[in-house]
């Protein structure tokens, strides 16, 4: 569990979205700092997500502190699988109680991005952006910033549209829902995209860790161009005017969404990750319990 100091470090020290507890719990288990690293349990899976914690940590080596958290939950009996994804590629030491069985290279465009909301935008970008508002305007396109208890049907429907795309996987749809679910909190935010008569988009942000809020799921109606540019617009002018000190938006999923997140003036603090999945040599768990604990529960039920 996390201590005081705990909250605090991450809380002074949050430049990646693994590093989110208030969404990422919820879906990866109760977290722990261990070794200057988050990392959840669920109670058969170890995710070890994200960067070291710290200011100094981006400027460093990450390797062996990294390599030593992974070491620290192989050596805990109840732990089936370790799921790493993070900036270095570790090798710990062999341990003939785990075996590797998933592993993938850092792929360019997959980075975590945030958008620091003090820096002054280059005056290409700022004509840039300028265009797009114009544009948005012309339009006819506003955005509401709501505090709701619910979603209303038709911002589920948008949500729902989103999820049944042929290239969202079952993680990223537990990962949306997961998102769904943070709407009454009180640091959440939903901005609505509306022409007269017609809702065109929505989107989630929270600002549980002050002054570092994070855009966490945005679904718009496909017909309509210039929606996602409103809703980017005001979700920046949004916190900008609140005094934060950067946007997280989370990572790119495809080289347009890469391209896309940038020109809002997006910047990444740590390179993209490895991913590396160990399992107990004795364990006996599907490759499907080494996911988002709900997605466990799922495929039990509907096996």
């Amino acid at each position: 569990m996390l201590d005081e100091h705990d909250r605090r470090l991450i809380h002074d020290s949050i430049f990646s979205s693994e590093h989110d507890y208030f969404v990422w719990s919820r879906l990866l288990g109760e977290p722990f700092v261990v070794n200057g690293i988050l990392s959840y349990f669920d109670g058969i899976a170890v995710a070890i997500s994200g960067p070291p914690l710290g200011a100094e940590a981006t400027k460093q080596d990450p390797s062996s502190q990294l390599q030593r958290a992974v070491e620290h939950w192989m050596a805990i009996p109840a732990v089936e699988f370790v799921n790493y994804f993070g900036p270095a590629a570790i090798s710990p030491s062999q341990s003939p109680d785990f075996k590797l069985i998933y592993s993938e290279a850092p792929i360019g465009f997959n980075v975590d991005l945030f958008i620091p909301l003090h820096c002054r935008r280059s005056n290409r970008a700022e004509r840039r952006l300028r265009q797009d508002e114009n544009r948005v305007r012309r339009s006819g396109i506003s955005i509401e910033v709501l505090r709701q208890e619910y979603l209303t049907v038709k911002q589920l429907e948008l949500i729902s549209g989103l999820i049944r795309r042929p290239n969202v996987e079952a993680s990223d749809a537990a990962y949306l829902v997961n998102a769904c679910t943070l709407v009454s909190h009180p640091a959440t935010t939903v901005f609505e995209a509306r022409k007269p008569g017609e809702v065109l988009g929505v989107g989630i942000a929270h600002s549980y860790f002050e002054g570092k809020p994070s855009f966490i799921l945005a679904a718009f109606a496909p017909e309509f161009i210039g929606v996602s540019d409103a809703m980017y617009g005001e979700v920046i002018k949004h916190y900008r005017e609140q005094g934060a000190e950067h946007l997280s938006l989370g990572y790119a999923v495809s080289p347009g969404q890469y391209r896309y997140k940038r020109k809002w003036g997006a910047v990444t603090y740590t390179p993209p990750s490895w991913q590396f999945i160990w399992q107990r040599c004795s364990s006996k768990a599907s490759f499907l319990d080494c996911l988002y604990w709900p997605w466990q529960s799922l495929t039990t039920k509907m096996g």
